[in-house]
């Protein structure tokens, strides 16, 4: 009776304005991940229950579909196996929503095994967790293709030989956007490395942490219009390289390419100084335009020189914050407490209106009287 039960409930298939919503649940009753990945249709919605799926790769060819994890956070283990050798989940082509998921452990052919592979089309991923995959989520070079990701987790690169296990790694695309995210313990490669031609990463948190060994903490490869504003991003000790954020070390892809940053904290947890900002202006066919406004660096390294552009109110700290990475320098730290105030930046997209909020999502700013370098306000509220 009660197996009969289950098999109404995991193998519901509901009509509803002609899409169907798909449940899947960790029970032999279910359907299977790839099994629904099979039969949805375009325009379905796929609710997957909290559990753990050892094993579940699949291929997902709709045009349109959503899909969610449901009572918890269901986690998904690649359990040695990968679609295609590409990694976990293959987003072929279409419009696609992706909603608590984690994955965890993806290993694929040339050490590139994702947890999500977006070949082309257009994927917004929220409330997301990926750990431990040889690269956490990657897009292939598809011009037409956007990607969203919203208040979710990328860690815990693996440790073993060969490879550069970037924990997000965006390909040449047309738009790629990030917020309310938090990026931690890389290994050789990039916390989050993106082609596309255009990037904006908002309110993030990218902290390698105490056993975190990556490389930049931000690359931008091939230039592109490029927008940083309101991320916290701590390099090392242990770091692989100086440099936090990296614009145009291979030369542009783009015809045209500028980089602004407004109201970032950047911080060196090391002893050996780093070079906070590198824009490698010699490898573009046109010297890229490069604005930076209202920024805090805090340790030991250089931020300005060598780079040419507009700088403004921005300011360095030497002193340590009593604070963890993710609260860093709040109202009553004796070390915001030496910041001036600074004009609001010129620019309107420089001008934060949100903050990161742990252990990820964002909160909403209230617009202060004055505004601080760095990426926190003295007043913020929770979001609506």
């Amino acid at each position: 009776m009660l197996g009969a039960a289950l098999s109404l409930v995991f193998l519901l298939v509901a009509d509803c304005a002609n899409a169907r919503i798909w449940m899947v649940g960790p029970y032999p009753e279910s359907l299977s991940i790839d099994e629904v990945s099979q039969r949805a249709q375009d325009g379905d919605t796929v609710e997957i229950l909290a559990g753990e799926y050892r094993g579940s790769v699949a291929v997902w060819a709709q045009k349109q579909l959503t899909i969610r994890g449901i009572g918890g956070r269901p986690v998904i283990r690649a359990d040695g196996r990968s679609a295609e050798r590409k990694g976990i989940w293959v987003i072929r082509q279409g419009d696609f929503t992706i909603e608590n998921i984690e994955f965890r452990d993806a290993r694929g052919a040339d050490a590139v095994g994702s947890g999500i592979r977006l070949e082309r089309g257009t994927l917004t991923v929220r409330g997301c967790v990926f750990l431990n995959n040889e690269i956490g989520l990657m897009t292939a070079n598809t011009p037409a293709t956007r990607l969203t990701i919203e208040d979710s987790e990328f860690g815990n690169a693996p440790t073993d030989r060969g490879g550069l296990h970037h924990l997000l790694y965006v390909g040449q695309i047309e738009n790629f956007e990030v917020r309310g995210s938090y990026f931690h313990t890389g290994h050789v490669g990039h916390l989050l490395k993106s082609r596309a031609r255009k990037s904006t990463v908002k309110y993030n948190l990218l902290a390698d942490g105490p056993l975190g060994e990556a490389s930049y903490e931000m690359d931008f490869p091939n230039g592109g219009d490029v927008l940083l504003v309101g991320n916290t991003v701590v390099q090392s000790r242990a770091s692989r390289n100086p440099v936090v954020i990296a614009f145009g070390a291979e030369g542009n892809t783009w015809k045209d390419s500028r980089l602004r940053l407004g109201h970032n904290t950047l911080k060196n947890e090391g002893l050996v100084p780093a070079w906070f900002l590198r824009v490698w202006r010699n490898r573009f066919t046109s010297p890229p335009q490069v604005v930076a406004i209202n920024n805090l660096t805090i340790g030991l390294g250089i931020f300005e020189l060598g780079t040419d552009g507009v700088f403004s109110g921005n300011a360095n700290s030497v002193l340590e914050s009593g604070n963890t990475v993710e609260e860093p320098y709040l109202p009553g730290d004796p070390a915001r407490q030496t910041l001036d105030p600074v004009a609001a930046a010129p620019d309107p997209d420089l001008r934060p209106d949100s903050e990161f909020s742990s252990p990820t999502g964002t909160v909403r700013l209230v617009f202060p009287e004055t505004w601080l370098p760095g990426a926190f306000q003295a007043v913020a509220q929770p979001h609506p």
